[in-house]
């Protein structure tokens, strides 16, 4: 039970309402139908965070943090890195301040492009923002920051 909770199979996990990191239990907070996104990013290692674990890594960006499951796989990794989240999806608003509060993570209510501008997200609403799609236009209501 190395974060608190038990993993048996993904076909009966529930996601755990807290996990311990770092001497702490902290709240975890996602919306159901997460189960899958949260078992290949933080239990599986979709992104292969552990090959590097050993490196000294200061500053990680997440793009596109959704409701800030990789921003919370790379806290587990990388206690001291600082860790700022983009995500242009408001609707995700509740989840991530929440994961960011407990798990110390930055985030910037924004997309990420190679010039600053404006736009909007299309199909906002679907699946928590799994299909959403973020189009440039001048009279959008999201700002592009650049990195």
């Amino acid at each position: 039970m190395k974060h608190g909770f038990v993993f048996g199979r993904r076909k009966t996990f529930q996601l755990p309402e807290r996990i311990k990191m770092h001497g702490k239990s902290r709240l975890l907070k996602l919306p159901q139908g997460k189960e899958t996104m949260f078992t290949e990013i933080f239990l599986a290692d979709e992104y292969w965070l552990q090959r590097i674990a050993n490196e000294d890594i200061g500053k990680i960006v997440d793009i596109g943090a959704n409701v800030g499951i990789f921003g919370i796989t790379a806290r587990s990794l990388f206690p001291k890195a600082s860790i700022t989240c983009y995500e242009p999806n408001l609707m995700l608003k509740e989840y991530l301040d929440s994961n960011a509060d407990a798990f110390e993570l930055e985030v910037l209510y924004s997309a990420v492009g190679c010039k600053k501008g404006l736009g909007r997200l299309e199909n906002k609403d679907c699946n928590f923002g799994h299909n959403a799609r973020f189009v440039e236009c001048e009279d959008g209501d999201i700002p592009i920051m650049t990195l």
